[in-house]
């Protein structure tokens, strides 16, 4: 769900505000999960925001999932 939000952001029009150039809208998502992640809402938050910054500062325009996260490939 957070990469098909990611990518309908990056697919919208670039905008542009009165005097100013055009500009594309890019979003960086971190994503937890409850209770795959923690059974704690401070710590999933917590998770949620590491991995959000992790895909800042992996270029941006990218979903990062927390770490405890299992990915289910069915």
């Amino acid at each position: 769900a957070a990469e098909k939000l990611r990518t309908m952001v990056e697919r919208f029009e670039p905008f542009t505000s009165e005097g100013a150039e055009a500009r594309k809208i890019t979003i960086s998502i971190g994503v937890s999960a409850f209770p795959e992640c923690t059974d704690s809402r401070e710590e999933l938050i917590k998770l949620a925001d590491e991995a959000l910054y992790q895909a800042k500062q992996a270029g941006r325009n990218r979903v990062k999932l927390a770490p405890k996260i299992k990915v289910s490939l069915g």
